[in-house]
Formats: C-alpha cells, sequence, structure tokens
C-alpha cells in the first residue's frame, strides 16, 4: 500500500528539548522512557499479581501441569499472543517516534538485540530484560563514545557468548532443576 520506502513518522513534538548541562534531552526521549516504564511496571504487575498472570506463567513453566490444574492453556496462549502483539506494535510506534520514519524491516536490528538482551538478563525475568538492556545499551554507548561506532554491534553478540559459556540461564535467570545438582 505505500511501497517499501521509509515513511515518515513526524510527531508534534520532535523537536521540543531541554538543555541540561552539556547533555540535550528532547521530549520524545522523555515520552518513550515514560512509556517504556510505565509498560515494564504494569507487566511486571500483571505478571506476579493477577490470576491470568500466575496462570500465564504457570502455562510457560508445563503446558500439561497447568491444563492439569484447570488453567485454560490455549486461551492463555492466545492472550499471550495478543499481548505480546500488542507491545510489539507500541514498541514500533515508539521507535517510529525515535527516528521519525518507519519502514518495514526497522525492527530486526532490534529483535535480534532483544534476543541478546533476553539472554544477557535470563529468561522470564523482567527485572532481567530490565538489567540487560541497560547493561546492552550502556556498553554500546561506551563502545561509541571510547571506542570505534563500528564494533557497537558486536557488543551485543559478544554478550551472548559470554554469557551463554559462563552463566547459560543468564544474569538473573534460574538454572532448570536438573542442573542445581
Amino acid at each position: 500500500m505505500f511501497g517499501a520506502g521509509n515513511q515518515l513518522f513526524e510527531t508534534p513534538f520532535a523537536e521540543i528539548r531541554f538543555e541540561v548541562g552539556p547533555v540535550t534531552v528532547y521530549l520524545v526521549q522523555i515520552a518513550i522512557l515514560a512509556v517504556s516504564l510505565l509498560l515494564m511496571a504494569g507487566l511486571s504487575l500483571w505478571l506476579h499479581r493477577t490470576k491470568a498472570g500466575k496462570a500465564l506463567r504457570a502455562t510457560a513453566e508445563s503446558l500439561e501441569t497447568a491444563a492439569l490444574l484447570g488453567v485454560n492453556t490455549t486461551g492463555i496462549i492466545t492472550s499471550t499472543v495478543i499481548i505480546a502483539s500488542a507491545m510489539g506494535g507500541i514498541a514500533g510506534v515508539l521507535v517510529g517516534m525515535a527516528f521519525n520514519y518507519i519502514n518495514n524491516q526497522m525492527g530486526l536490528a532490534m529483535g535480534l538485540k532483544g534476543l541478546a538482551i533476553i539472554i544477557l538478563g535470563g529468561m522470564g525475568s523482567v527485572a532481567g530484560a530490565v538489567a540487560g538492556g541497560l547493561i546492552l545499551g550502556l556498553s554500546e554507548t561506551f563502545m561509541v563514545a571510547y571506542g570505534s561506532s563500528g564494533y557497537r554491534d558486536a557488543i551485543a553478540f559478544a554478550a551472548i557468548i559470554v554469557v551463554l559459556l559462563l552463566r547459560p540461564q543468564g544474569l538473573f535467570g534460574q538454572a532448570p532443576p536438573e542442573m542445581q545438582r
């Protein structure tokens, strides 16, 4: 419908910025951070404080056991796909706001970095995902500032290799019971 090229995605407050000493902070960046924090907090609260969140965690742990306990696993899987799709859509809008354009492959590189963040932070841990994202983001920023910007993307893959070799369950993940012996 729109073609394969980049499409402009301008926001009315894209040029509003604040000077904090030598640092320039754009209103778009503040909005993205606020929406991201709200979504992470809401998802974490939902996962740990509601029946549906507990059912989702039980289904993720063992499909058969959750079904035996009376959880509608098909409904949980469907709702998980819907929630993940909604989060992906919101993430796409936020990325479009950050770069002022959208295209059909703008999430590919971020998806790979998301995989690195999941491996780094630990599967199934929202706090681990936040910590992994911060660690990866800061390490990439320091690489650009003090090293070569050409190696920025290599940081994510180096982190995957190091974490998988030293702590396969991630920084905040728990090893499966058969590996804890």
